[in-house]
């Protein structure tokens, strides 16, 4: 009766995990039987994602994630083209977090630059978000999310050899302190690299990871990580300072091989 919004795991005898579960003996050669399991009804959770421009354009591929301390619960789901969502098979809680994830949003007016990540009710990384509460069998609808612009950063990364090749699947890293913003890119085949979805903030450290390049002079033997700006680890990095609705450009690195 409940197929729609699932039904809530559990383990023989009606415990939440296989930690708790009532162990059951096996004899060969022999079937046990009357191993039953009466699943209580789940709940869900369900709202529109859409920028925070002046018209409200739905957000399609907003990752949303949902998280209960008391139940353990941790579930996800992607927005559809119209910015919707639900999530299912959620156990009765009074404390569920919902977290927005725009950096790969598509449909509103700042793809380019992606969203802010934010929890539910309009709360930063570094907040709180208002807590959800769910009830067996029923879906909580207008858990709603209205993302902020991002912020961007971009560069370009050659190994260190005369030529200046462009390094491919360089693993880029990006992480402000002060704001909680963080994200990720993988260079293309030109060494060239965008991270999107980034908070405003002064302090950005942008570390880039070699060991799997490729493209350049010393691809057999990898190269070696740095940080920007030619520093050994992000406690030293060059900060970066990143504003709403722009690309900050021109980080580059010139990666060195290992020897």
């Amino acid at each position: 009766s409940s197929d729609t919004l699932g039904y809530v795991d559990q383990c023989y005898n009606n415990q939440p995990t296989s930690g708790t579960a009532t162990p059951v003996v096996v004899a060969a050669g022999v079937a046990k039987t009357g191993i039953n399991a009466a699943l209580p009804k789940a709940g869900g959770i369900s709202g529109m994602v859409t920028d925070a421009g002046g018209t409200h354009h739905g957000l399609a591929d907003v990752q949303v994630q949902v998280s209960s301390s008391s139940t353990g619960v941790w579930r996800y789901a992607t927005t559809a083209a119209d910015g919707s969502y639900t999530v299912t098979g959620l156990p009765a809680g009074t404390d569920y977090s919902v977290w927005f994830d725009g950096s790969g949003a598509s449909g509103g007016s700042s793809d380019a630059f992606g969203y802010a990540y934010q929890g539910f009710d309009n709360q930063t990384s570094l907040g709180t978000p208002t807590l959800v509460a769910v009830a067996a069998g029923v879906v909580r609808t207008g858990v709603n999310a209205a993302m902020l612009k991002a912020g961007a950063i971009s560069g370009l990364v050659t190994d260190a050899g005369g030529t200046h090749h462009g390094l491919a699947d360089v693993w880029v890293n990006v992480f402000s302190p002060s704001t909680g913003g963080a994200g990720s890119a993988t260079t293309a085949a030109d060494g060239s690299y965008t991270v999107t979805g980034l908070y405003a903030g002064n302090d950005y450290q942008v570390c880039f990871y070699g060991s799997g390049a490729s493209g350049g002079s010393s691809d057999a033997t990898g190269y070696i990580d740095q940080c920007y700006l030619n520093q050994p680890t992000s406690d030293t990095a060059t900060p970066v300072a990143v504003t709403l609705g722009v690309a900050k450009t021109g980080i580059n690195a010139l990666l060195v091989g290992n020897p």
